[in-house]
């Protein structure tokens, strides 16, 4: 769920009006991108904090850049138990006078599924502006989450073995780079 730092398509900033969409669908995991966390533009929020006291769900943020006196990035709300978490920086272009690009990251979380079996549930936003951006994110995603040596996980061999879900703003659709490289380790 891309919240715009929780700024709606009507202009209008509303942190709970994005906590009520979150709880109307009574998630179980909520992949969050573009969160704000003490950003002027957003009035000094604790956006992920927030949300979490709003939903009633446990939060972790991920963060990808400094912004306005803050930090903006991704985050994972849960209605799970959360035993870990990993903040994994992905590639990207980096700005220039002509080319306004962000920095990109995955925040992965391991949590306990009701029968006490533990999974891991990754939030990632890849790059809308630079098409390399994002199927270079897509094959270093592949390389720290679904590499073929376990050993080679960003969080370890046997979060390798969890059964994991990777959601987030792609920036793609179905048949682009970035997800045709996915699919190579995502069904």
């Amino acid at each position: 769920y891309n919240i715009h730092w929780c700024k709606g398509n009507d202009g209008v900033y509303d942190v709970p009006r994005v906590a009520e969409v979150i709880k109307a669908s009574k998630p179980d995991l909520v992949a969050l991108q573009e969160i704000d966390v003490n950003c002027e533009r957003s009035g000094r929020r604790h956006e992920i904090r927030m949300l979490a006291e709003e939903t009633g769900l446990a939060a972790r943020f991920g963060p990808t850049q400094h912004w306005e006196g803050g930090l903006f990035g991704n985050g994972v709300l849960s209605k799970l138990p959360i035993h870990d978490v990993h903040i994994q920086p992905l590639p990207y272009t980096e700005s220039t006078e002509e080319l306004a690009t962000y920095p990109r990251g995955a925040v992965a979380a391991v949590v306990e599924a009701p029968n006490g079996r533990r999974l891991r549930f990754i939030s990632t936003h890849f790059q809308h502006n630079v098409p390399e951006d994002r199927l270079a994110e897509a094959k270093a995603i592949n390389a720290h989450f679904a590499a073929d040596d376990p050993a080679t996980d960003a969080m370890g061999a046997e979060a390798a073995a969890l059964p994991t879900i990777l959601a987030g703003d792609l920036n793609a659709k179905p048949g682009d780079d970035p997800i045709v490289e996915l699919q190579k380790k995502w069904t």
